[in-house]
């Protein structure tokens, strides 16, 4: 059987992340809220506990999953199950009759969106044979914010002439067609025989590989490096809309439009991210982008100003971009072969948990604005330097790690 080109094996990868990013967009971000409240008649709080329930049984689930791909020593057919489940999950919304059902089926489309992903990234050392790993994560990253645009902008008429629910049937058609191409296009190195598997012991090989001798940090340490990271940009991505309009005095549509302008330069960010990770180093690439995110910080607060903000936002948007590339490329770099998808899992589990210190460190501040008056959103946002040099510290003391072609995958 003819090779396949490895371009076309890394683009059918990479437009996965576009598929995924037409979920987070059209479902949970912009359509299924409003048609919980608006269409149906039904409380925030409804779509808030199917969110939240369906997210942590996910991330619960993901080192556990990740660890049982390692073992049966294939990822593209249970790829393709959870891509399944969240496409039928996500065309089943529409046509439900009643909030209940509809819930149902948000969090099952959610779940399986999510653990989809976990497959997807975990396939990135297959793909990348070992080479410009860092250029293919970026890649990735880029087409998930194109598919963020493309997946709003292909609905928004069917939306506006039929109703929220409108919006699913084609959504989880785009889906489907965004995730095909990886589906058939992605060959896997056949599989030793699978080993036994069981929780207990996919617990304790993760046990080990997080917490080895401190004299050797490595992934338990990454991953807690990240975990104080990613709550400082959780946080930045969920009140800057906020800072912007009370602080800054940007009105919505000003908002807006630095929003858009600033996920052109996350593109940008990602695709340079991942060249640079390729040249000099996924750890000094991610330390560089975390330097990039205070310098960001420090001058939102000290110059809360329109023409400011112009150039604050492109620099998160490069920041937020690079992140994802150059944490991913590492990652790969300072995991054992044999267990990529239960590192990936935990990873998956850490950037979920991620999302309660940073905004708890906010709101705890904001809470004495009766005391700090016009400094308090200032003094908000600046605190956030402290989990980020909390992470930069934690990463700093991990060796530099490359991904050697070595890691190759022979097809």
């Amino acid at each position: 059987m003819t090779a396949r080109p490895r371009w076309l094996t890394i683009l059918a990868w990479a437009l996965y992340d576009f598929a995924v990013t037409v979920f987070a967009m059209n479902v949970i971000s912009r359509y299924f809220g409003l048609w919980v409240t608006e269409t149906q008649q039904g409380a925030d709080w409804m779509y808030s506990v199917a969110f939240a329930l369906s997210t942590s049984l996910a991330a619960l689930s993901l080192p556990f999953l990740g660890a049982y791909s390692d073992r049966l020593g294939r990822r593209v057919p249970l790829l393709r199950l959870a891509t399944l489940l969240c496409v039928g999950g996500t065309a089943a919304i529409g046509l439900s009759p009643a909030v209940g059902w509809g819930l149902v089926w948000f969090g099952l489309a959610n779940i399986g969106c999510q653990v989809g992903g976990l497959f997807y990234d975990a396939l990135l050392p297959t793909v990348s044979q070992g080479r410009r790993v860092g250029l293919t994560s970026g890649l990735g990253v880029c087409l998930g914010y194109v598919g963020s645009a493309t997946g709003l902008l292909a609905v928004q008429g069917v939306v506006q002439a039929q109703g929220y629910a409108a919006a699913f049937l084609p959504t989880a058609g785009f889906i489907l067609l965004a995730a095909l191409p990886s589906f058939w296009l992605i060959r896997e190195p056949k599989p030793p025989s699978a080993s036994p598997w069981s929780l207990r012991a996919a617990a304790q090989r993760m046990w080990r590989l997080v917490s080895g001798p401190t004299r050797r940090p490595g992934i338990g340490r990454f991953l807690l490096g990240c975990f104080f990271g990613i709550n400082a940009i959780n946080t930045v991505v969920m009140f800057m809309a906020v800072y912007a309009k009370r602080t800054v005095g940007l009105h919505d549509a000003e908002i807006d439009a630095v929003l858009l302008f600033s996920t052109a330069f996350a593109i940008g960010g990602a695709f340079l991210s991942g060249w640079l990770a390729d040249r000099v180093g996924p750890r000094r690439c991610l330390l560089g982008v975390f330097g990039g995110w205070c310098a960001g910080i420090i001058l939102a607060a000290a110059s809360p100003t329109v023409p400011m903000f112009w150039v604050v936002g492109p620099l998160i948007g490069v920041c937020l971009g690079a992140t994802w590339a150059s944490a991913r490329t590492w990652l790969v770099a300072l995991s054992p072969p044999e267990d990529v998808g239960a590192v990936f899992g935990l990873f998956g589990l850490v950037g979920r948990a991620s999302s309660n210190v940073g905004p708890l460190l906010w709101g705890r501040i904001v809470l004495a604005r009766d005391w700090l008056g016009p400094w308090t959103d200032r003094l908000a946002l600046g605190s956030l330097l402290v989990l980020f040099v909390i992470g930069m510290a934690l990463l700093r003391g991990i060796p530099d790690a490359r991904v050697s072609p070595s890691r190759r995958v022979q097809r």
